[in-house]
């Protein structure tokens, strides 16, 4: 049986070096088009048992999107949170000290 999405995309992100633990899991959280222009993630990371990662780990880009490019990059906002993107030759990105990882 192949792996699904969410644990596709969960093994990239630890192949890149994110911490998460055993137990973790990839959450949809179903954010509308004007939510997301807004900021709002389309996933978010959470820990095992329901409780929150210490980082929030998340993308407003869906889970079966990131999966689709060949390389993802992994910032970290002013929040501290880590966003995952899919790394696209057109984007400028802040300042290198944001990049986090590439996946």
């Amino acid at each position: 049986m192949a792996a699904s999405v969410h644990d596709r995309l969960l093994a990239r992100l630890r192949a890149a070096g994110l911490h998460l633990p055993d137990g973790t899991v990839l959450l949809t959280l179903h954010t509308g088009r004007i939510q997301r222009s807004q900021g709002a993630w389309s996933w978010a990371a959470q820990g095992p048992g329901g409780r929150a990662l210490p980082v929030p780990v998340g993308s407003q880009w869906p889970m079966h999107s990131l999966i689709s490019h060949e390389w993802l990059i992994i910032t970290r906002s002013a929040s501290g949170d880590l966003h995952v993107d899919p790394l696209i030759r057109q984007h400028h990105y802040r300042d290198a000290h944001d990049l986090m990882a590439i996946a």
